[in-house]
């Protein structure tokens, strides 16, 4: 459990008093009050976000509001309730928190600079280590504490054919960063990395696919970072290795079950984030306007001191409502367009409005890919009711002077039907074999990162690209990617050798692709 756990007290109340639902029961029940950051979920109020910000990272959404807001068929309330949470979630893992864990009195300060709540999680190349080693996370996680990372573990960044990262690249409030793929490894300037004698690869990727150049000709890089929840448990059954997993799953008894997050307990659950980072031009882009760090950056096979902004962000997290679960997705809100009458002179960090007809989310080729600026183009808007609570968060956070202002949701996946199996691909099956591939039923079916799926974004295509497997299909559907969907098919190396595992089936690995893309 992290340190922002603290448990939720329950006394009674009235359901409908709190909700100002119509249609429940009148009499009063037990329920518990509803979190800080919901003060404003209710009718009056338009189920609006809550102004007075706090650090709590809720565990799961409100459980006891969602099953009444379904009872009353209150849909639309249901998915607001998640995108709220998913404001809360993102607000908290980027509060300024020092090095003890303590969270600053407010967002914006005074540990504001460089130390947001996700900079003592643990990063990915620090748990997944050459050779299946053991990390030395591991020999700090126990069943009953865990200790946060607040040094960096750079031994993963000394790789055959890499220069070692030069010492500045170690603090924790700086940023290490190689990978300009957001699912396999591919350094800048270089041809795509090889796959190493395990048949692993270093990184998780853009969406499996190749780097994303920004308007100035800068690549985009990639990292993932792991919450110290999820690092117990894949220390405990030692999940960091492929040996390990084998073992694993050689007893029958055994399943993936990362730890689920409780709407009781603040900060429980495994949480997973990817980060994705823009190197900033002093003289085009705005600093002012992005979470920014230091960091040390490989371009050209030469380590680079440079700074860089947060553009996206993805919040992975597991819980007790959504075994499927809760994704949410965040990007800076310059991404793909500007208010020029606003802000003159202030251009979009992934879109030329100045070509109109140049092509859109074309994946740049070349060996090694050339440093052309990508056309990026949103598939799937916004939709309306996002826009509108992003509005009152921004304003929120507008009043405290938080860089967090210059960000936006884009949408929350959830799965509406947990216990729903996936549906089996084929034509025969369509257009659920789209819409529930993952099981859950979840909603919406697509969700991408413009600044991390942008090459999934493909519009009208095959079916077969959108269904488990990939069988043949004479069916054309509309599609760009889904988080739940796309993780569902991650698996867990069941058996073979560390150097030629063979991975379990869709659902085997509870959602993460850590396990069979990272794992040595």
């Amino acid at each position: 459990m992290t340190v922002l756990s603290s448990k939720i007290h329950v006394f009674t109340v009235t359901a409908v008093a709190v909700l100002g639902l119509t249609g429940l029961a009148k009499a009063q029940t037990p329920t518990p009050p509803l979190p800080p950051y919901l003060g404003n979920f209710n009718a009056a109020k338009g189920w609006g976000f809550e102004p007075k910000l706090t650090s709590d990272l809720p565990g799961d959404v409100f459980v006891p509001t969602k099953e009444a807001l379904e009872k009353n068929s209150q849909f639309p309330q249901v998915q607001r309730l998640f995108d709220l949470w998913s404001w809360q979630a993102f607000l908290a893992v980027n509060w300024p928190t020092n090095n003890a864990g303590q969270p600053a009195a407010s967002i914006a300060g005074p540990y504001a600079g460089n130390n947001p709540a996700w900079s003592r999680w643990h990063e990915s190349n620090g748990i997944f280590l050459p050779n299946g080693a053991t990390p030395p996370a591991c020999t700090t996680q126990t069943a009953a504490a865990a200790t946060f990372a607040t040094e960096r573990n750079l031994a993963a960044f000394s790789k055959p054919g890499l220069p070692a990262p030069p010492p500045a690249a170690a603090a924790k409030t700086g940023r290490a960063l190689f990978n300009v793929s957001a699912v396999g490894e591919l350094v800048h300037g270089r041809t795509p990395v090889k796959r190493l004698a395990s048949g692993r690869v270093s990184e998780i990727d853009q969406a499996f696919s190749g780097p994303l150049f920004d308007q100035n000709g800068n690549p985009t890089f990639y990292e993932i970072l792991l919450d110290n929840n999820e690092v117990g448990y894949l220390c405990a059954n030692k999940l960091y290795s492929i040996a390990g997993q084998i073992a694993f799953s050689s007893n029958p008894a055994n399943k993936v079950q990362f730890p689920p997050g409780q709407w009781q307990t603040n900060g429980s659950g495994a949480f997973e984030l990817k980060l994705a980072w823009k190197v900033l031009d002093p003289k085009k882009d705005k600093a002012e306007r992005f979470f920014h760090q230091p960091a040390q950056v490989l371009i050209n096979n030469q380590w680079v001191s440079t700074e860089v902004g947060l553009v996206g962000m993805h919040i992975a997290h597991k819980s007790q409502s959504s075994p499927q679960w809760i994704w949410s997705t965040f990007e800076q809100i310059d991404n793909l367009a500007t208010d020029q009458v606003a802000n003159p002179g202030l251009n979009p960090n992934y879109f030329n409005a100045g070509c109109p007809t140049c092509l859109v989310n074309i994946q740049p080729t070349g060996t090694p890919p050339a440093n052309t600026p990508v056309q990026v183009l949103r598939m799937v808007p916004i939709p309306p009711d996002k826009e509108a609570l992003n509005r009152e968060a921004q304003s929120a956070l507008r009043a405290q002077n938080s860089v967090w202002q210059y960000y936006q949701l884009i949408d929350t996946q959830w799965p509406t039907n947990p216990s729903s199996p996936p549906t089996p691909p084929g034509d025969a099956n369509l257009p659920q074999s789209i819409n529930n591939k993952s099981g859950g039923q979840p909603t919406p079916v697509y969700l991408t990162n413009a600044t991390m799926e942008t090459y999934f974004q493909a519009g009208n295509q095959s079916a077969s690209n959108l269904e488990e497997g990939n069988p043949p299909s004479t069916v054309q559907a509309f599609g760009t990617e889904s988080c739940t969907g796309c993780h569902s098919s991650a698996g867990v190396a069941q058996s073979g050798t560390p150097t030629n595992p063979v991975f379990g089936k869709q659902l085997s690995g509870d959602f993460s692709w850590l396990l069979q893309m990272k794992a040595q």
